[in-house]
């Protein structure tokens, strides 16, 4: 017999239970170090706090050339394949309920989306989606001449729930996914 923390367990079972309580402490330091370098490489909240709910299926609509006031840039404009299956009643605001700040200063919307870089670069922080269907296609700018991502993913943020959920990778110059 051998005790563990006061409590006496055949042998047996203590050489058992070792391997388990080592994985368990790996993958609670893991998921300590995890959120504490999403913080420090400026990944954003919103990735943290994933909640079950359907993931948003990115894909490219296209992309096309747009100036605006003398400087050109590049319209990548994308779609959620998946935007029916979001209810609307998650696009609803409530009435009498107080929101977190509104993130689209002029669009009174719950729900908006943030386009990212592969790298978890922001490169659009305000997209407000009014209902399910805005969805299935949105836009957003990257000045010509800079450098476009391999692959961008979108986050579908929800200011009543909090929750936030991220989307597959896709490529603004080819339309491949992963």
């Amino acid at each position: 017999m051998r005790k563990i923390n006061e409590v006496t367990i055949p042998r047996r079972t203590a050489l058992r239970l070792r391997p388990i309580l080592v994985f368990a402490a790996m993958a609670i330091a893991l998921l300590i170090s995890g959120d504490a370098d999403a913080q420090v490489h400026g990944v954003q909240a919103e990735l943290a706090r994933q909640v079950p709910a359907p993931l948003p299926k990115l894909a490219l609509n296209g992309a096309v050339g747009e100036t605006k006031g003398g400087v050109q840039y590049h319209r990548i404009v994308l779609m959620i394949t998946n935007w029916e299956k979001y209810s609307s009643e998650m696009f609803l605001v409530p009435t009498g309920r107080k929101l977190p700040p509104n993130p689209c200063a002029v669009v009174i919307s719950r729900v908006w989306i943030t386009v990212y870089s592969e790298r978890g670069v922001p490169l659009s922080g305000c997209i407000p989606m009014p209902k399910p269907a805005a969805l299935g296609k949105f836009s957003f700018l990257m000045q010509k001449g800079k450098p476009v991502p391999d692959f961008v993913y979108v986050v579908v943020n929800d200011r009543h729930t909090g929750g936030a959920y991220r989307s597959n990778l896709v490529s603004p110059s080819s339309g491949l996914t992963k």
